[in-house]
């Protein structure tokens, strides 16, 4: 790849972000702000912005040292490879803009720390009020309704696409 490619935008890093990050059930989460976003929602982002690659000699330096590490033909996708692409909600991406700076630190830290901690507080928010309703003297029909409650969310979830009944098998059957 030329030296110019290397530090331009592709017609394909959201199609390779997107076969190398499924998402965590087809949700993904905004590294700059933790808000989860669908598919259809998010956007993909250069977490080190493409203009600062192209036009500062640091940029060139950063892309540089990013990919010293990784084999040819993922060192020659320079600025639009996965280790600087991350899934964005819309307002961040557009206050991002091309900046750099803080956020591409944010960007960075936040695409590992975010999924986390959201996983750990759903967990715990479904631990929580599983036990409470079911360990608990909890009139019958208040489990009913829990119940009620918890086979709406899934539906809703799957007539919006947001998850699909494989990864609910996966999830409900605790298989990879």
């Amino acid at each position: 790849m030329s030296e110019k490619n290397m530090y331009s935008r592709s017609d394909d890093y959201r199609k390779k972000y997107l076969n190398k990050h499924k998402g965590i059930l087809g949700i993904y989460t905004c590294s700059y702000c933790g808000k989860l976003c669908t598919k259809s929602g998010m956007q993909v982002d250069h977490i080190y912005p493409i203009n600062g690659a192209k036009t500062k000699v640091s940029g060139k330096l950063w892309v540089n040292i990013n990919t010293w590490y990784l084999p040819k033909e993922k060192r020659n996708q320079g600025i639009n490879g996965v280790w600087n692409t991350t899934s964005a909600c819309p307002t961040c991406n557009h206050i991002k803009s091309d900046l750099g700076g803080v956020w591409v630190w944010r960007g960075y830290i936040g695409r590992i720390l975010f999924p986390i901690v959201n996983i750990i507080l759903i967990g715990l928010l479904v631990k929580g009020l599983f036990v409470t309703i079911f360990y608990n003297n909890v009139p019958y029909l208040t489990k009913v309704v829990f119940l009620n409650v918890l086979f709406r969310i899934i539906s809703y979830l799957l007539r919006n696409d947001l998850v699909s009944i494989k990864s609910l098998k996966k999830l409900i059957m605790f298989k990879k």
